[in-house]
Formats: structure tokens, C-alpha cells, sequence
């Protein structure tokens, strides 16, 4: 269902946002380094309703996947979505 995507890509999106604001340090050689501008990259996909087989789960995964791929290609630190479980991947969500 598309308002499922769509709900899906919203929560993506605040996981994006929230990465975003990540204040990230490491253990330097010396000292704390802090790491700046962590991104994220996300693949959305959902699947139809009914039954979880192994193959609808296998399709979602893979739709999802091509979406995460769309997403770097875009330049990254973005969300994609699959809305048709593996075709048509590119939908930005605003």
C-alpha cells in the first residue's frame, strides 16, 4: 500500500535526520577525535499484504536494496524508495 511506503519513508527519513545530528567521537591514538558528518543512506521497501513467504520476503529485501543503491547513487545521506517491489526505484521522499 502506498500510505505504508510512505509512512515507511517518513520514519527513514527521521533516522536519516536524527544520524545527522550524531555528535560521534572515537578513541584517537592520542586523544578523543570527534568524527563529523555522518550520513546515512536508506533503501525503503514494503510488500504486499498476506502471507510472509520466503520468497515476498526475499522481494522486499531486494526491493530495498536497489532503493539503498539508488540512494548512494544519488549522492547519499538520503532516503529512496521501491514502490513497486523492485521496479521504478528513484522516489524522493520530501
Amino acid at each position: 500500500c502506498s500510505s505504508d511506503l510512505a509512512a515507511a519513508g517518513r520514519h527513514a527519513e527521521a533516522v536519516r535526520t536524527a544520524v545527522a545530528r550524531l555528535d560521534v567521537t572515537v578513541d584517537g591514538p592520542a586523544r578523543p577525535v570527534r568524527v563529523a558528518g555522518v550520513t546515512a543512506s536508506i533503501g525503503v521497501a514494503t510488500r504486499a499484504s498476506g502471507p510472509v513467504s520466503p520468497a515476498a520476503l526475499a522481494r522486499m529485501l531486494w526491493a530495498a536494496d536497489r532503493a539503498l543503491y539508488a540512494a548512494k547513487q544519488a549522492g547519499g545521506d538520503t532516503v529512496r524508495t521501491d514502490p513497486d517491489g523492485g521496479h521504478d526505484v528513484g522516489i524522493e521522499i520530501p
